[in-house]
């Protein structure tokens, strides 16, 4: 028996449908990575797993139970077994502490609630915390704070919209590490949302791809990502996504070997076989070198420009192909066209990497 299982779901708001026939089971214990870009239904599904949302037409079943069919009580007692992290979360004007203990409260959960918060809050990386202003920290701990909420109670299903979206490399390589590890010593039934390829590719065990809020692909991660489909080729290709081997230095700097002799720094500790990418919107060309610490300078020539209303798509061959998004002010003030030579540069905080996961890992 599954433990989530979406069938023939939709989810429609007036006459706009967010997703359409949505059937897909989910293993206990497994990693489901949903991919896709914005707009294509990710976290309308997330929200009808969690029970936030009925299905316009279709149903929801969790551990054998019709969720269509269930009292209040009964769906609350569903959604206790849940964590849920949401790409933005609010916490309460309380201290650390206090953010951690509310779900334990909210259950009645009082045997050992201090050792519960403290292990939950070591887990995640924060050990010390505990008396700190939730709402004064930063972006990245205040993610961890969150992951530390839904994992504090033992959930049986971790649910995650999109959770390292707004953080650096690093932090986001952090929320990675904390929920594989939940996912694969506790068994936690784990479904991830995410813009980023990468982060599916390192992660899941299967993969969900949603596009126009349709399955466009739905299958193990080393059958999606070992031959990607057309539309998986050009969404990967949109984000700057390169294999490279990555060789960590003592700086704290890694260089990234993409091929061809091109060679980019990322701030990364992994080591070996990677799949690195840059968001275009990272990416600023300018016609000569920037020398400042920590940022590439890649050398090319620009081979297309595209018109996207608001923005200005550059693409640029450098030895290999990186696409840059500008904004039309910026596009007048470079006064470039095709052929001409300049710069792509990015931070090497920019630089997203990913281990190649080998087909033999599910």
């Amino acid at each position: 028996m599954d433990a989530l299982e979406v069938q023939n779901a939709t989810k429609r708001y007036g006459n706009t449908y967010a997703l359409k026939g949505i059937s897909i089971g989910i293993d206990r214990g497994s990693f489901l990575s949903v991919v896709g870009p914005s707009g294509s239904g990710k976290t309308t599904l997330l929200r009808l797993l969690d029970l936030l949302e009925k299905p316009t037409e279709g149903r929801i079943v969790i551990d054998g139970v019709d969720t269509s069919e269930i009292t209040e009580t009964k769906r609350l007692d569903l959604r206790r077994q849940m964590g849920m992290v949401f790409q933005h979360n609010v916490m309460l004007n309380r201290t650390v502490y206090e953010n951690v203990a509310y779900p334990l409260r909210v259950r009645r959960a009082k045997d050992g609630l201090t050792k519960k918060v403290s292990d939950s809050l070591e887990r995640v990386g924060l050990s010390g915390y505990e008396s700190r202003k939730a709402i004064r920290l930063s972006g990245g701990e205040i993610q961890r704070v969150a992951l530390a909420q839904a994992l504090v109670y033992k959930p049986k299903i971790l649910l995650l919209d999109e959770p390292t979206a707004n953080l650096d490399p690093r932090n986001a390589s952090v929320i990675e590490n904390i929920v594989l590890q939940a996912n694969r010593e506790d068994r936690v039934t784990t479904v991830m949302s995410t813009h980023n390829p990468l982060q599916a590719q390192h992660s899941a065990s299967k993969v969900l791809i949603l596009r126009l809020g349709t399955v466009a692909e739905f299958d193990d991660a080393s059958t999606v990502f070992n031959k990607p489909s057309t539309f998986l080729s050009s969404f990967m290709e949109t984000g700057n996504t390169y294999p490279g081997i990555s060789k960590p230095t003592a700086s704290g700097f890694a260089l990234i070997d993409l091929g061809n002799g091109i060679q980019i720094q990322g701030v990364t500790e992994q080591a070996g076989n990677v799949m690195a990418s840059v968001d275009p919107q990272n990416i600023t060309v300018t016609p000569s070198k920037v020398t400042t610490s920590g940022t590439n300078s890649l050398k090319g020539t620009i081979i297309a420009i595209i018109d996207h209303g608001g923005q200005v798509q550059l693409e640029l061959n450098c030895g290999q192909k990186f696409i840059a998004k500008l904004t039309k002010s910026s596009f007048k003030e470079l006064n470039m066209g095709i052929e001409a030579q300049a710069y792509v540069n990015f931070k090497a905080s920019d630089v997203m990497t990913s281990r190649l996961r080998s087909s033999s890992q599910n």
